[in-house]
């Protein structure tokens, strides 16, 4: 019962980190709009924030995929 809820707290722990770093890719997306509208070099800006969004892209898949098998474990955990 104990290691279900110590899961359950870092699958919910992992959730708000993942939600964090979503949201923070997205306020810099906005952030990289601004800049683009106001057109100061906005084409180094562009690609310096394609490049984050990208590099991100493989942690939140990984992120994914652990809270899946994490969740699969917890399935079996209960019906022990």
């Amino acid at each position: 019962m104990a290691s279900t809820k110590a899961i359950a707290s870092w699958n919910q722990e992992t959730k708000t980190r993942l939600n964090d770093k979503i949201s923070s890719n997205v306020t810099d997306m906005g952030s990289l709009l601004r800049q683009a509208i106001r057109g100061s070099k906005s084409p180094d800006f562009l690609a310096q924030a394609a490049k984050n969004f990208a590099s991100q892209e493989s942690y939140i898949h990984n992120s994914h995929e652990t809270m899946r098998k994490m969740d699969l474990i917890r399935s079996q955990l209960e019906f022990q």
